[in-house]
């Protein structure tokens, strides 16, 4: 995860040697901008929202810092730590002590479930999938992502949280194990989640791991929202696999908010038709308000594939990336028709 930081300070010298210390330390993790009056950073060129601005003495009062803004002042005491409510953070320090305390006020005061995933330098990368109406292939494209990064040499999971899932259509395996004993574990909040896990998943004999459909649907009924964050957060924090794949429904609710959270990719599927488009411009929408009143960063990270069917309306290019898109195979299983779809070399584009 990378913060954009903002410091507004009248010492030059100082922005300039701690914009050298972070440029040449810190460019991974974090985008320091400077600026040597209020007036500077009101009229800056970068109009990206910052994770942080930090003030410097005499820079702006309390009462004029704008609503909303995650903000804090630069002080020469060691023994401030707030100035009239806000934050203070003592500028003359070790540069790696100033930079921990910086990431720290960074995740708690944005405590996004995207942040708290990758935070740590967690490897794994959560790929949602979510069709914008039934029957418009996402099962059989969110397959497809999860074997073509298990071919490429990636450890890949796929796990299904829809309320009537296909995943004996596209996987198989041995074992006995099911998604019910998963969602019993979860219930039972017993300790070594993850050691249990490893007992459960399964493996199909194209490299890709997952869990066996719930013996009955009504135990899928029984999977709730915390559920499915607790199970996420366990294998991201896990660290064995390369790729987690979810195949979900997006709600327009805070639980479809949270799923889209812990996303680094989403895959919206269309099938090209009127419905599906409409769907589409709906879901838009609604990541369009998550991104302005939440500053959700949805849409970026947000591709589209059409499955099935070339002939679409324009307008989706307008909304989302088009990531690419699957002619109709006939006369094939589902599993088939996964393999080839994998086969079109489209999800390189989700590394």
């Amino acid at each position: 995860m990378r913060f954009k930081v903002a410091i507004v300070d009248k010492d030059n010298l100082y922005l300039q040697r701690l914009a050298r210390v972070f440029s040449e330390k810190y460019a991974d993790n974090m985008d320091l901008y400077s600026f040597s009056s209020l007036e500077a950073f009101e009229n800056r060129s970068v109009t990206a929202r910052f994770d942080l601005v930090m003030y410097g003495e005499g820079i702006i009062a309390v009462e004029d810092i704008p609503n909303g803004q995650h903000a804090m002042y630069l002080v020469a005491q060691a023994d401030i730590d707030k100035v009239e409510g806000v934050s203070a953070i003592c500028k003359y320090q070790k540069h790696e002590i100033l930079f921990k305390k910086i990431v720290s006020y960074c995740i708690d005061q944005d405590n996004t479930n995207y942040i708290k995933k990758n935070v740590m330098g967690n490897a794994c990368k959560v790929v949602l999938v979510s069709g914008a109406n039934g029957g418009a292939g996402a099962t059989t494209v969110a397959s497809a992502i999860a074997r073509y990064h298990a071919q490429n040499g990636k450890k890949v999971l796929y796990v299904s949280f829809e309320k009537n899932p296909a995943t004996s259509l596209f996987f198989t395996s041995d074992g006995d194990a099911t998604f019910s004993d998963v969602i019993y574990m979860l219930k039972s909040k017993k300790s070594n989640i993850i050691s249990r896990l490893e007992n459960i998943v399964q493996k199909d004999e194209t490299g890709v791991y997952f869990f066996k459909q719930c013996k009955t649907i009504f135990d899928m009924e029984e999977l709730t929202q915390d559920d499915k964050r607790s199970l996420i957060e366990e294998i991201c924090s896990f660290g064995e696999y390369d790729y987690l794949v979810i195949d979900d429904v997006i709600s327009c609710n805070k639980e479809g908010f949270a799923i889209c959270d812990y996303a680094d990719y989403i895959v919206l599927i269309s099938d090209g038709s009127r419905p599906s488009e409409l769907k589409l411009d709906q879901i838009s929408t609604v990541i369009g308000i998550w991104d302005e009143e939440k500053d959700a960063r949805f849409r970026p990270k947000t591709k589209v594939f059409y499955n099935g069917n070339t002939e679409r309306l324009a307008m989706t290019d307008e909304q989302f990336v088009v990531m690419g898109e699957s002619p109709r195979f006939d006369h094939m299983t589902e599993r088939e028709v996964s393999e080839k779809v994998a086969e079109l070399g489209f999800f390189q584009q989700l590394a």
